[in-house]
């Protein structure tokens, strides 16, 4: 395989944002199970074959050819470009596709006074005008800082339509709303079974004194026709 190469990347406009946030935006796949096919943004370990310093590294996908990908190995946090490679599909794991384009995503987790405003937003992820997808944009000790470009449905302000975060203040909006429709459905759950086990008790009730009133009909009935005693 190609050797690795350190990775430099211009800076590009970026929010600012601060070391709070504790929210990732990953849904695991099992290794094993990944599509052959990665896309950019994907999040994926590192195989055997990569460069030696980076086997079995996390790594994001930048770049995808007909056969392998660009790959940007990352550090133990996933959160800085450490260099790229360029392995094949077979080479790799595919551990979480959050971050691929039009994923729909929630903002969580900022602490700053000037960004804790954007908490709540819900957004889709879209390839920047001049760095596409995913981009790394230098912090001040220049290290490359893995970010993802943001459009928000209702921004806080009409400069705010777009902006770039790290991953790890994002969550998957669709397994959010999963994760809610499970709630409901098991606080509903116990709900439905107490409401269809009345309905039976009462159902049984209805049937109990149907058969009651039937009995003393019959019996009424058979007084009726009994001979009267001289």
């Amino acid at each position: 395989p190609p050797e690795a190469r350190r990775l430099s990347v211009s800076s590009c406009e970026s929010v600012n944002v601060g070391a709070g946030g504790l929210l990732l935006a990953v849904d695991r796949v099992s290794p094993g199970t990944s599509p052959e096919r990665p896309e950019c943004g994907d999040l994926v370990v590192l195989g055997l074959r990569a460069p030696p310093e980076f086997r079995s590294a996390s790594a994001v996908v930048t770049k995808v050819a007909e056969a392998h990908c660009t790959a940007c190995a990352l550090d133990e946090a996933r959160r800085f470009g450490l260099g790229e490679c360029w392995p094949g599909f077979a080479d790799i794991s595919i551990v979480s596709t959050a971050l691929r384009l039009g994923e729909r995503v929630r903002i969580d987790g900022l602490k700053s006074s000037k960004l804790d405003k954007l908490n709540g937003c819900i957004g889709t992820i879209v390839a920047h005008p001049r760095e596409g997808h995913p981009c790394f944009v230098h912090t001040k000790a220049g290290r490359p800082q893995l970010t993802v470009c943001v459009r928000l449905d209702v921004p806080p302000t009409v400069y705010e339509r777009t902006v770039l975060l790290e991953p790890r203040f994002l969550a998957s909006y669709v397994r959010l709303l999963r994760q809610a429709t499970g709630d409901l459905e098991a606080v509903a759950t116990p709900q439905r079974n107490e409401h269809e086990g009345q309905e039976r008790l009462t159902s049984e009730q209805s049937a109990a004194e149907e058969a009651h009133a039937r009995e003393a009909r019959a019996a009424e009935a058979a007084a009726a026709e009994a001979p009267a005693a001289w």
